[in-house]
């Protein structure tokens, strides 16, 4: 599941070497699009963003009720909100352009790219590498087809080992490479990442296991019992507050909140937003950092997203977001760290 980053110059070596084209300076573009649509094909996995831009007649980004979408855009999340002054049925798309049916100032865009390197050029995960690499050069052939100057048979290897490739890349992108990935598994199968060890090496003998009682007792401060733990969520109506405000959360506060057992957040939850402000949680008995925050993709966003503060004395830990969000709904998903 875990994955390093490979840097666009590493797709572009390979090619190299496995095509033998010397100079690809002028075919970036054509391969950087021939990438996005590897990664759409495999299911984009660790490498996909969220991002957010403005645009505004004041920068000259809004000219002529005419806006150009970024180039790195793959999926539009957002555009604007009645807030901004602007509904679903006052712009249309076309291409790489939003025409605006009447006067705008500004309007905020929420859409989901891939990671990029200081020159804009696509970085990807290993997992991917393969089945990206494959893609490129699957791609890059097909104009010899169309042109009757390629082979039909080498065409066709080359179309079977890519889409043998996405397989296995999607399997990578699912399948636990690391410790903490294996000890998620354990606790699943109620099996700690040693005894799965001591399993496997004892060849399948579960003696190993120790034997415990149906009743037996946790102590209520082990932050393995989330029985009694809480999340609380709610969202601002200003556009001020922040996390400066996390260490006058009491209490008393969070009662005030809506909330559910960690169970729910666990297996993911939908929130609706109703109003213009930051976001925010709180988690109630547990240790610092003892949870990550994850959104649909099961990208972890919480350093991204949100500011964090942790009250050791009433053993709550508080996310703040960052960035201020408007109407709409939300998917979250918490994980153990």
């Amino acid at each position: 599941m875990y994955s390093k980053i490979i840097p666009f110059q590493n797709i572009i070596d390979s090619i190299k070497d496995e095509t033998g084209i010397s100079n690809l300076r002028n075919l970036y573009p054509t391969v950087r699009r021939h990438v996005y649509r590897a990664q759409r094909d495999i299911g984009y996995g660790y490498g996909l963003l969220l991002k957010r831009i403005t645009y505004s007649t004041a920068d000259g980004t809004i000219f002529d009720n005419k806006v150009r979408l970024p180039e790195d855009l793959l999926l539009i999340e957002e555009i604007g909100t009645c807030k901004e002054g602007i509904c679903p049925g006052d712009y249309t798309h076309q291409g790489n352009y939003l025409f605006l049916c009447k006067p705008i100032d500004s309007f905020g865009l929420i859409y989901y790219t891939m990671l990029c390197d200081g020159e804009g050029n696509p970085a990807i995960t290993e997992n991917h590498f393969e089945a990206v690499l494959a893609g490129v050069k699957y791609f890059m052939y097909q104009p010899k087809m169309w042109n009757n100057e390629g082979n039909i048979n080498f065409y066709k290897e080359l179309k079977l080992l890519y889409y043998d490739n996405c397989g296995e890349a999607r399997g990578q992108d699912v399948m636990p490479t690391t410790d903490k990935e294996w000890a998620q598994i354990g606790q699943h199968l109620r099996m700690s990442y040693r005894d799965i060890l001591i399993y496997s090496q004892d060849e399948k003998c579960y003696a190993c296991v120790p034997t415990t009682t149906n009743n037996e007792v946790i102590d209520p401060g082990d932050d393995d019992n989330t029985t009694d733990d809480m999340v609380y969520f709610w969202q601002y109506n200003d556009l001020a507050s922040d996390i400066s405000l996390a260490p006058a959360i009491d209490q008393a506060f969070l009662d005030l909140q809506n909330k559910e057992e960690i169970q729910v957040f666990l297996d993911g939850y939908v929130i609706p937003y109703a109003t213009v402000g930051r976001i925010a949680f709180a988690i109630s008995n547990v240790s610092e950092d003892y949870y990550q925050i994850t959104d649909v993709f099961n990208q972890d966003i919480t350093s991204v997203v949100f500011d964090t503060y942790y009250n050791s004395t009433l053993r709550i830990q508080i996310y703040i977001s960052k960035e201020i969000y408007s109407h709409g709904n939300i998917y979250y998903e918490l994980i153990k760290n």
